[in-house]
């Protein structure tokens, strides 16, 4: 009976590792290698923003994303976001402060070069996070 207990807990341990082992090549399969990449942050006193924007080329189609996150502004604040300028969208703060906003468009047109033929964020384009006129912002870098 004991040597089945450790057989057991020996398989167990084994599968663990494996799983931990295989994890980060399994989830860099939902990233296309063709995929281009923005971050945006930002922290002002106790407000942080946080911004992704993704361009996914397939296909001669492109998927575009954008999230925005901006943390600590009080439950049930009703916060804004633009970029560049441009509203894009709104959403309230949760129980702890923090409101996100995601946007995905699906099979946009490519201009030619692998990047959506519309409204898209570039390297420097301004994200920003406001309630009238107080807010935040922060540029977006490209990520290595």
């Amino acid at each position: 009976m004991k040597n089945l207990i450790q057989k057991t807990l020996l398989l167990l341990t084994s599968t663990v590792v494996i799983f931990a082992l295989a994890a980060p090549q399994s989830t860099a399969a939902f990233r296309n290698v063709n995929d281009l990449i923005w971050d945006a942050n930002a922290t002002q006193g106790q407000y942080i923003l946080k911004g992704k924007y993704k361009e996914s080329p397939e296909n001669g189609l492109v998927d575009q994303s954008l999230e925005a996150e901006v943390k600590n502004v009080g439950a049930g604040t009703l916060v804004n976001f633009s970029v560049d300028g441009y509203f894009v969208g709104s959403a309230v703060a949760n129980s702890v402060g923090t409101a996100n906003l995601t946007i995905d468009i699906l099979g946009l047109p490519d201009d030619g070069t692998g990047r959506v033929d519309g409204p898209r964020a570039e390297t420097g384009s301004i994200l920003r996070a406001y309630r009238g006129p107080q807010g935040i912002s922060a540029s977006f870098v490209p990520r290595p």
